[in-house]
């Protein structure tokens, strides 16, 4: 059962949809645990954060997002899939302190910026291994992982930059490593005097993980993402993605906050048209959560589902000091 679930997983995650031109380059792609998104934020609002994202969970949607990160960031999210597959996210991110401190104001932002590492793990659990007679040749355990190192700065006023690099280690049977590059940038500035960002961003350039005598590229993935606040307690995020290996997409996201006495409650919803209901036979493609902070402290919920697969529950928790 558990083979079939990962092969099921990743199926959605490589071909969202099979009727369209992109037919050709569907399954083309290796790591594509990749493509799971990080924080339960980011997947509440539609698992596009390009623009939006500016903490540690920013090593994973978008460098340049951590620019704008003023304190030490720690968090750590799980996500509960199906039957006894999982999937973990856990970044740190901190701001690079000068060795000598100013004495006076600095007349421009500081292009020291923030450094983060980051780590990703899917385990797929046990599975039973059979040779072409059926007999059982005992089992293995499935799992992707990666490591993330990523640093993002102002380079002006306005634009902020960012890379990262990844080390990314695969096993089903045999195993397979490489490495890739992130890269980001986002510009902060106002639309009709609402905060506004538009936002660049490429994932996994270059890498192929090989395994015996197949050798597959990484999901490369461009992202033009925006950002818009029209009300303080009110934004929204769209992003267009253009796969390698698929047909491009819209994602939409929206996060509202309250705040309730000492607390910060925190509604989000999205969409994202990498799936949709006739092709997992089921409901998809709408993804809600919500948010708790107090002092530093948070605590994020989404749920996600995946069609007739089912649901998928993913927790995080952050701490900003």
């Amino acid at each position: 059962m558990n083979r079939f679930l990962l092969a099921s997983i990743l199926a959605l995650l490589s071909c969202p949809d099979e009727a369209a031109a992109g037919e050709q380059r569907a399954g083309t792609s290796s790591g594509e645990f990749l493509k799971l998104g990080a924080d339960a934020r980011g997947v509440a609002m539609g698992g596009e954060m390009s623009a939006a994202s500016e903490d540690a969970s920013a090593a994973y949607w978008n460098p340049a997002g951590l620019a704008r990160l003023k304190e030490r960031h720690a968090a750590f999210t799980h996500s509960a899939m199906f039957e006894s597959v999982f999937y973990d996210f856990a970044s740190y991110a901190q701001p690079i302190q000068p060795l000598i401190p100013t004495r006076r104001r600095e007349m421009r932002p500081s292009v020291r910026g923030t450094l983060a590492v980051a780590a990703l793990y899917l385990n797929a659990g046990s599975i039973e291994q059979v040779d072409k007679t059926g007999k059982t040749q005992g089992s293995f355990i499935a799992r992707d992982a990666a490591v993330i190192a990523a640093w993002g700065a102002s380079v002006s006023y306005n634009l902020d930059i960012g890379l990262a690099l990844k080390y990314v280690d695969s096993r089903i049977t045999a195993q397979a490593r490489t490495g890739t590059l992130d890269l980001g940038a986002r510009y902060n500035t106002e639309l009709y005097g609402w905060p506004y960002v538009i936002a660049l961003n490429a994932r996994n350039l270059g890498g192929n993980l090989r395994f015996r005598d197949q050798a597959d590229p990484l999901p490369t993935t461009w992202r033009v993402g925006q950002y818009l606040k029209p009300w303080e307690n009110w934004m929204f995020t769209l992003d267009m993605v253009l796969p390698r290996d698929n047909d491009p997409y819209p994602a939409f996201g929206t996060e509202v906050k309250m705040p309730v006495e000492n607390y910060d409650v925190f509604l989000r919803g999205g969409w994202s048209g990498r799936t949709s209901a006739e092709e997992l036979d089921g409901f998809s493609s709408i993804s809600v959560g919500f948010g708790l902070g107090m002092q530093g402290v948070a605590f994020d919920y989404a749920w996600l589902p995946f069609g007739a697969l089912g649901m998928t529950h993913r927790l995080s928790l952050d701490y900003k000091f």
